[in-house]
């Protein structure tokens, strides 16, 4: 069969998701505000480079020097914009693009980025969450003149062996990323929160948004003597915040036990509607605190599986514990020791184990003399001392060590007439999200 000449030009693409990807940059003017940003000179236009690279980046990643081969399959002018062909995405054009976003910064356009997008789509940025990862990396990385330096620091990844740079988000709820920040790799959490405490309010007010209108999380790195002096208290809040105490702070083992002797918890339920089945079940028990000479509200949570899997941790520890007090005991009782005080010093250096306590003694062993005895009795030659162990479980730790699982602590200067136990939780529960784009961002194929 002939081909009509006027179907013979006819040229198909596999798209794919690309066109919806392209709207998505559009409707929040992506192209126009990096053209806005980069104020270039450029024939081609680096805002569609940059949507370029995004739809690049999505549909699999190819190296700078073959993104001009991927777009020599696709409809360019489509996926990108009229008058793109696939020779506008040249190396030499991506990497003067990339220059000069990183003169302009890139902290800034990402920003300016997202205040688009938060309008366009009119985004919920009420809650605010934040936490950091590093991010591992393989060479000598010499730091000459940078903006933050690759080192050794504190591996999220388990790879102290090799250097990194930390990443920090700022997401909104359902993990939305409004900030982006990178530090050098050694930079702590607590350095990289109290940073941000103090740019906190100004930068959420570009997005119209005062200290009254959003609500800071982020993980127990933030709860420092310090910061919270700087979020102010219940009576006057000056950031308002979610977080976890950490375990330093002796309040948290107060609560705790508090709240267990008391029994007087509020049921909290199911936060999940979605497998209910298996979700857990939570209940709280609140008070206020002093830390610092100002007032916070405190909220213990109790999670029965987290009490579950952590019983289950105890339980694990204590056969463990076990072992190790019996390997204490042995080396204990095969020591024999030429002189009583001798004895008495090494019992009481006896290194106790967390779950059992070895009780010790002292008994003297008489060596005789060989040969018969005199007058019906053994003649003594020696005398030596050795320590008789018993292993005693401290069942009333292990006890309370059970009793204390699946409870934690939140923070907060919101009040209760503002957002009750449940909201709190609710809220704090929502932090663990920033993992999923921490994943998708650290993925090795981005």
């Amino acid at each position: 069969m002939d081909i009509p000449e006027d179907l013979k030009n006819i040229e198909s693409f596999d798209v794919r998701h690309a066109p919806i990807i392209g709207a998505f940059c559009d409707k929040i003017n992506l192209s126009s505000t990096v053209d806005k940003a980069l104020d270039s000179q450029m024939e081609v236009s680096p805002g569609k480079i940059v949507k370029g690279l995004l739809l690049n980046t999505l549909a699999g990643r190819d190296p700078l020097y073959r993104v001009e081969e991927y777009f020599s399959h696709q409809d360019t002018e489509l996926i990108v914009g009229k008058g793109m062909k696939a020779s506008d995405f040249s190396d030499d054009n991506i990497g003067r693009v990339l220059d000069r976003i990183y003169s302009y910064g890139t902290q800034k356009l990402f920003c300016e980025l997202s205040l688009e997008a938060v309008k366009k789509f009119n985004i919920d940025t009420t809650q605010i969450h934040q936490d950091t990862t590093s991010v591992s990396v393989w060479g000598n990385y010499l730091n000459k003149d940078g903006p933050f330096e690759i080192n050794y620091g504190h591996s999220k990844d388990s790879r102290p062996d090799l250097k990194q740079f930390v990443m920090s988000l700022l997401c909104t709820e359902k993990d939305i990323p409004i900030e982006t920040r990178i530090y050098s790799g050694n930079k702590g959490d607590k350095t990289i929160s109290k940073g941000i405490l103090k740019r906190i309010s100004s930068y959420m007010a570009k997005y119209g948004i005062d200290s009254e209108g959003y609500i800071y999380t982020g993980d127990c790195s933030m709860v420092t003597g310090d910061n919270l002096v700087f979020m102010g208290s219940l009576d006057s809040p000056e950031v308002k915040f979610i977080s976890r105490m950490p375990a330093t702070f002796g309040e948290v083992g107060t609560l705790v036990r508090e709240a267990i002797s008391k029994n007087m918890w509020n049921g909290i339920g199911m936060l999940s509607e979605e497998n209910k089945g298996s979700s857990a079940y939570y209940k709280s028990y609140e008070k206020e605190v002093s830390i610092e000479g100002k007032t916070y509200r405190a909220v213990v949570i109790h999670s029965d599986f987290y009490e579950q899997r952590r019983k289950k941790k105890i339980d694990r520890e204590t056969k463990k514990d076990l072992e190790k007090a019996k390997k204490i005991k042995r080396e204990l009782t095969d020591t024999k020791y030429f002189c009583k005080k001798d004895a008495e010093v090494a019992a009481e250096k006896v290194h106790h184990p967390k779950y059992h306590k070895l009780k010790t003694s002292i008994e003297e062993k008489k060596i005789y003399k060989r040969g018969r005895p005199k007058n019906s009795k053994k003649e003594v030659a020696a005398v030596r001392y050795i320590l008789k162990c018993n292993i005693i479980v401290d069942d009333k730790l292990i006890e309370d060590l059970k009793e204390e699982a699946g409870c934690f602590v939140l923070i907060s200067n919101v009040s209760a007439s503002q957002r009750t136990a449940g909201d709190i939780l609710k809220i704090y529960k929502e932090q663990h999200g920033i993992e999923k784009n921490f994943g998708f961002l650290k993925d090795p194929l981005i």
